[in-house]
């Protein structure tokens, strides 16, 4: 079961989300499903993952754990940390009972996972050419431009400037409507 302090930690965490972020984490304007799911598996967490995996601040919401990316050739970035998520379970056990006979009891599991987001990753390389519709100008010229930018590119946040890390977010390019929504931003 959750303790008073695991809840009051997730309302926190969810409020200095929203304060710093100046949004609700569950409303996006880009284009892929807000429900957090596991990068490679594809199965959506449920429950207070949800919550907790909202508060990480990540536009795209596809994690895994550690295990999971190295299984797949996928380097987690150096540095990166991750956060912090639950498994939880009922096992039904046998019990006996004082007069011989058994009963099934159902007993619950719980057990904490750290999971990174794909942008924590080298999952995506910013070239997806996945678009909801198809553009006729070549953008070669702007993508040889950006690779000589003297810049960090991370993929898969909201569009910004990291000051404090040096580094450009922008949402992977298959998240956009079209590549002059990508290249836009």
């Amino acid at each position: 079961m959750i303790t008073n302090a695991q809840k009051e930690s997730i309302v926190n965490a969810m409020i200095k989300t929203m304060e710093e972020n100046n949004f609700l984490p569950w409303q996006r304007s880009w284009s892929y499903s807000m429900i957090p799911c596991n990068a490679i598996t594809k199965r959506t967490y449920n429950g207070l993952n949800v919550l907790l995996l909202w508060c990480t601040g990540y536009n795209r919401m596809e994690f895994a754990t550690y295990k999971q990316y190295a299984a797949n050739d996928i380097t987690v970035t150096p540095g990166e940390h991750g956060h912090k998520i639950n498994f939880f379970k009922m096992y039904p056990v046998e019990n006996k009972k004082k007069d011989g006979e058994t009963e099934i009891v159902n007993v619950p599991y719980l057990k904490q996972f750290y999971v990174f987001n794909v942008a924590q990753t080298n999952y995506y390389d910013g070239k997806e050419t996945e678009m909801k519709q198809e553009s006729t100008f070549d953008y070669k010229q702007i993508d040889d431009f950006i690779s000589k930018l003297p810049v960090k590119i991370v993929y898969g946040k909201e569009p910004s400037y990291d000051l404090a890390q040096d580094v450009v977010n922008i949402p992977i390019f298959g998240d956009f409507e079209s590549p002059e929504e990508y290249y836009s931003s």
